[in-house]
């Protein structure tokens, strides 16, 4: 079985890391990581196709690249729609990809066809507050950010078609789910948090969340779904 991990940089390069050496010379070996691709922007986001055929990479330049791998010159195709930065890039299903931005929206993909499905304004669902969402230093040679709030991460659960957005300003997250048959996407809860939310994953059924808490404690929270 081979093991690999997949780091993407700030300078727009992506890079994998063999960790199939046996245990027992694991010590004595440098492992060296490898080149597999670059953006020429910034990389804010990469994640591996179910089959591991290709590897998508999200960058802040609006672009969502589809690469085969581990020949990722061979590029397949962009998925292009969101106006601005594209924080966050997670799987739906074998062929469907959600994406998260600083346009406000998650959008939902074919990504092995470049076709956006369906995109939802998250910044309409949720109240924002404005106090929490840091000011941006931005390049005058760069094009202005949105003047919405970004959406930070998208995360969707294994084997459904539902998925937990994190948007900037806001306390908490924000579960969805989307419909393939009529299209669509619909907002299913709000998990109000009471500190300010770091940092959430997922797994079968659960939310794990981080939150910051007084004296420099944070607190692990699990939210459980049905």
């Amino acid at each position: 079985e081979v093991k690999q991990l997949i780091i993407a940089d700030k300078n727009g390069d992506v890079h994998s890391v063999d960790f199939s050496t046996s245990e027992t010379d694991i010590d004595q070996v440098v492992v060296e990581p490898k080149l597999v691709l670059g953006h020429l922007s910034m990389l804010l986001d990469v994640c591996l196709s179910h089959d591991g055929r290709y590897i998508l990479t999200a960058d802040r330049d609006e672009k969502i690249r589809v690469s085969n791998f581990p020949n990722s010159y061979n590029i397949e195709n962009f998925c292009l729609g969101h106006s601005d930065f594209v924080t966050s890039i997670s799987l739906l299903s074998d062929n469907l990809l959600i994406s998260g931005s600083g346009d406000g929206t998650v959008r939902i993909w074919k990504y092995l066809e470049g076709y956006q499905l369906q995109v939802r304004h998250v910044h309409k669902d949720v109240d924002v507050d404005e106090k929490q969402i840091e000011k941006m230093e931005v390049d005058n040679k760069r094009s202005q950010p949105s003047e919405l709030p970004a959406v930070i991460k998208v995360k969707s659960f294994n084997n459904s078609n539902c998925f937990v957005v994190q948007m900037e300003g806001m306390s908490g997250c924000v579960l969805y789910e989307y419909d393939p048959d009529c299209n669509t996407v619909s907002k299913n809860q709000l998990v109000a948090c009471h500190n300010k939310l770091l940092d959430f994953t997922v797994t079968s059924s659960n939310v794990l969340v981080c939150l910051t808490h007084k004296d420099s404690v944070y607190q692990i929270l699990k939210y459980k779904f049905d």
